[in-house]
C-alpha cells in the first residue's frame, strides 16, 4: 500500500514558512517560501488559484500538500543551490562541464519518467532552466511539472517564451498542442544554455534568440566558438560535439525528428563517459576504424 501523504493545516504551514516571511521565489502558478520541519529546510509553495479538475487532481498527487478549500500549497525538499539559470550566469562560480553533463542527465531522466512512466503520460509543458532545480550535492530536478501549463491567463498554454516549440508558438490558445515532443524541444533549448552559458535571448537590443544565435556561429567558427568561456577549455571536445547534436536534435524544428527522451538519456551518459574517458573513446574510435579497414 502507497503511505498516506502528510496533509498540513493552514496554521502549520504559516509555522513552516515563518510566517511566509522569507519568499525564495514567485512564478505564474504561485509563490515559494523558505521553511523548516524537524530541523529540515523545505520550500513551501503557496498556489494560485487551480483552473481546472484536472489541476487540481495533479495537485493532490505532488509530495505533501495544504488544502483548506482557502490555501493551497505544496511542502517540497530545500534546493540549496537555486535553479539552473541562476547556476549558469554566477561566473564566479563556473559549472564544470562535467557538472553541466550530470544535470542535463538528472532532467532527461526526469522528463523520461514523465513520460514514459507516468499513466498517462505527463506532458510538463514549461522546461526551462529556471524549473530545473539543483539540491546540495547539484542533483538536478524538474520542478513545477503538470501544474504551471494550468495556469494561463486565458487556461490556454502557459510555456515561457524562447523555449516554445515552434508549433506550440502558432498555437498558444490550444492545450491540445502540447505532447512529449514539445517538452523535448524546450530541452534542446536548455541544452544550448548548458552549452553556451548564455541565457535564452541575448542581452542585446536586437535580442537573438540562443538556437539562432548557434545556428549562426557553428558553419563558420565551429563548436568551440559557442562553448562557454567560463569553462576555460576545461571540456572534451568530443563530448561537445556531442552535446551539440543532441541539442540540435531535440531542436529541430520538425516535431518527428525529435528525439524520445530515453534516446536523449542515453546519448547524454554517452557523452558523460566521453569525458570522464577520453583516452577510452579515442581507443574505440581507433578499434573501429581498424575493424573497417580490415572488412574493406
Amino acid at each position: 500500500m502507497e503511505p498516506t501523504k502528510p496533509r498540513f493545516s493552514y496554521s502549520e504551514i504559516l509555522n513552516i514558512a515563518y510566517n511566509l516571511r522569507i519568499i525564495l521565489g514567485k512564478g505564474r502558478s504561485g509563490t515559494v517560501y523558505h521553511g523548516l520541519i524537524d530541523r529540515t529546510r523545505v520550500a513551501v509553495k503557496l498556489l494560485s488559484e487551480l483552473s481546472t479538475p484536472q489541476a487540481f487532481q495533479q495537485f493532490q498527487t505532488e509530495a505533501r500538500y495544504c488544502n483548506d478549500k482557502t490555501h493551497m500549497g505544496l511542502v517540497y525538499e530545500f534546493m540549496f543551490n537555486g535553479n539552473l539559470t541562476a547556476r549558469l550566469s554566477d561566473k564566479a562560480n563556473v559549472l564544470t562541464w562535467e557538472g553541466r553533463l550530470q544535470i542535463a542527465i538528472d532532467a532527461a531522466q526526469g522528463l523520461q519518467y514523465l513520460h514514459q512512466s507516468c499513466t498517462p503520460p505527463i506532458i510538463h509543458g514549461d522546461v526551462k532552466s529556471a524549473n530545473i532545480l539543483l539540491n546540495e550535492t547539484f542533483q538536478a530536478k524538474i520542478s513545477d511539472y503538470g501544474i504551471s501549463r494550468n495556469f494561463s491567463a486565458d487556461n490556454g498554454f502557459a510555456g515561457t517564451p524562447g523555449y516554445l516549440a515552434p508549433e506550440c508558438a502558432v498555437n498558444l490558445d490550444e492545450p491540445q498542442s502540447l505532447n512529449e515532443k514539445t517538452d523535448v524541444y524546450s530541452f534542446g533549448i536548455v541544452l544550448l544554455e548548458i552549452i553556451t552559458g548564455q541565457p535564452v535571448y541575448s542581452n542585446t537590443t536586437e535580442k537573438i534568440h540562443i538556437k539562432e544565435w548557434v545556428d549562426s556561429m557553428l558553419p563558420e567558427k565551429g563548436i568551440e566558438s559557442i562553448v562557454d568561456p567560463g569553462l576555460e577549455g576545461g571540456f572534451n571536445i568530443n563530448s561537445v560535439k556531442k552535446v551539440v547534436d543532441i541539442a540540435m536534435a531535440c531542436g529541430s524544428t520538425d516535431p518527428m525528428q525529435r528525439p524520445e527522451m530515453s534516446k536523449v538519456v542515453v546519448d547524454l551518459t554517452k557523452c558523460l563517459e566521453t569525458q570522464l574517458n577520453p583516452t577510452k573513446q579515442s581507443r574505440n574510435e581507433t578499434e573501429l576504424g581498424n575493424s573497417i579497414e580490415i572488412i574493406v
